[in-house]
């Protein structure tokens, strides 16, 4: 599982490739903006930003990208969903639980983990 701060990375430069040639970025780009970079901050569900819990942080950024559409933006939520589900089930040993530092993926590599299943806890 990555940390939430490589995976909002990846979503941040996705979304500033797909949409820079645009005049105006879509709405949900815009909303979603603010808790990315938010998520820029934490490595996991267990942190905080400011005063904000950081599930609460993943579940707007989800509620926000819902119209976030691709095979990468799939993955994307994927990715997040599976911090929020580890952080629901596994409770308390999710703060002992250890993000391993993965190398940033590529689009291509994302896509094709959500081909293969590898996205699957």
């Amino acid at each position: 599982m990555r940390p939430l701060h490589q995976i909002a990375r990846s979503a941040l430069d996705n979304l500033r490739a797909s949409y820079s040639d645009k005049p105006k970025p879509p709405a949900f780009s815009i909303h979603a903006h603010q808790y990315l970079i938010g998520l820029l901050s934490m490595q996991s569900c267990a942190d905080n930003y400011g005063l904000e819990y950081g599930d609460m942080m993943v579940a707007r950024t989800l509620s926000a990208l819902a119209s976030w559409r691709g095979p990468f933006a799939r993955a994307i939520k994927v990715e997040l969903l599976e911090h929020l589900d580890a952080y629901n089930t596994l409770g308390p040993a999710y703060f002992s639980l250890k993000t391993q530092s993965e190398p940033e993926r590529s689009e291509g590599e994302c896509l094709t983990s959500l081909r293969s299943g590898d996205h699957q806890p």
